[in-house]
């Protein structure tokens, strides 16, 4: 194809053809190039589009509550997720990275900031609270065997099982998404908190049709 005594496009060489070869070669090259570039686009907005929806409140309680909408599972998850949190933060304070660094600091600190990111004032109680149990494991105000976490631990995982098996009758969430249900359990049961004394009713109701919807489709 000719524009102007331009060539813009020839598909594939033709043995009549006037154009050389190493023309070509060019035109494979930088579609070769144009190709990449659309590649690492797609790929770049698809990262931002997951960034916003981790940082998107509504979407991650929503997807929580997916898989615990039976108020016993709720329950179970509200008196076991702590459980969890508070064993595992004490088995990871047993490792230490250096500089008086342990996993628990680490866990915490992207803990808190992902909760902050999320909702601000939700996000500063979730954080206060991490920032008590640091301090109490620091200063040595809590003292457990590692037999007593890890059985802490053991239990309240095969609790939670119960629920979703028995109660819940759905698989739990980290069947799908083993990160984001680890990070997103302690926020929901504190959202659940928070229902349950009257706050953020305008969220629950939309949390409660929301799921509503997704059941009946």
């Amino acid at each position: 194809m000719t524009y102007a005594g331009v060539i813009l496009f020839d598909p594939s060489p033709s043995p009549h053809s006037t154009v050389p070869s190493s023309f070509y070669i060019s035109k494979s090259y930088f579609s070769l190039i144009y190709e990449k570039n659309n590649r690492k686009e797609h790929k770049t907005l698809g990262l931002l589009a997951m960034s916003h929806a981790q940082l998107d409140l509504k979407a991650q309680l929503r997807q929580y509550k997916l898989y615990h909408n039976e108020k016993t599972n709720v329950l179970i998850h509200m008196i076991f997720v702590p459980a969890i949190l508070f064993s595992s933060s004490c088995m990871f304070h047993r490792i230490h990275l250096g500089y008086g660094i342990t996993l628990t600091h680490v866990q915490s600190a992207i803990f808190a900031l992902h909760y902050l990111l999320l909702c601000f004032m939700p996000g500063l109680i979730a954080s206060s609270l991490l920032f008590i149990l640091n301090w109490s494991l620091d200063n040595g105000k809590i003292q457990l065997h590692l037999s007593q976490e890890v059985s802490l631990f053991v239990v309240s995982w095969i609790v939670q099982f119960i629920g979703h098996g028995y109660f819940e009758r759905r698989r739990p969430a980290l069947m799908d998404n083993l990160i984001q249900s680890l990070v997103t359990a302690p926020y929901f049961v504190l959202f659940e908190v928070l229902f349950k004394l009257g706050f953020y009713k305008q969220l629950q109701a939309e949390l409660e049709r929301s799921v509503q919807e997704a059941k009946s489709t």
